[in-house]
């Protein structure tokens, strides 16, 4: 599975300026640079820039019995198989059961793996991976360009590094998900 690779340049550089080199489907997408100004300072001062990328990023379910190790389980097992990892999420799936959302790096690895494995996978479905700069607003950028474009964001999680950065799962439905990556320019 591919998918265009696009980076959308600064502000100040034409617009139309783009790579459209074909990469994997994982590949990150600059979404932009939001230029913003504070207080009344001269128009040609910068003041902050907000880098986002954003990556079509497949993932499967695993639905298992929701015990004690169940989660180290399945990905101890896929480490030791190579399997790399974008994102996990693990929630409650009825009184017993958790699904683990699994966004492997390479999906045809962790569908071979998890075969050997015998682990069994639901999917693949598909999600948006968005990382950037932490700061104000960087999330509300990435909504309102989903908004104007009249896609509904059903789920989403992030989590900030502590360090500068952030990242973040944006699920949308499945008959929007074209229409989501034109918005986040895929």
């Amino acid at each position: 599975m591919s998918a265009t690779h696009r980076t959308l340049p600064d502000a100040s550089r034409a617009a139309s300026a783009r790579d459209d080199t074909q990469t994997l489907a994982a590949t990150p997408h600059v979404l932009g640079r939001e230029q913003r100004m504070t207080g009344p300072l001269p128009a040609a001062t910068l003041v902050s820039t907000v880098a986002l990328s954003a990556r079509r990023s497949p993932y499967f379910y695993v639905n298992a019995r929701d015990e004690l190790g169940a989660a180290y389980r399945i990905l101890s097992a896929l480490a030791e198989r190579g399997v790399k990892l974008l994102a996990f999420t693990a929630v409650p799936s009825g009184v017993d059961r958790a699904q683990f959302a699994i966004f492997p790096e390479d999906p045809s690895r962790l569908v071979a793996e998890a075969r050997l494995a015998q682990i069994e996978l639901e999917g693949p479905h598909h999600a948006f991976l968005v990382q950037g700069d932490d700061e104000l607003g960087g999330l509300a950028r990435v909504h309102e360009r989903l908004f104007k474009a009249g896609v509904d964001v059903y789920a989403s999680s992030g989590v900030s590094d502590g360090r500068g950065s952030f990242g973040y799962v944006v699920y949308v439905r499945e008959d929007q998900f074209e229409q989501a990556a034109a918005a986040l320019d895929l």
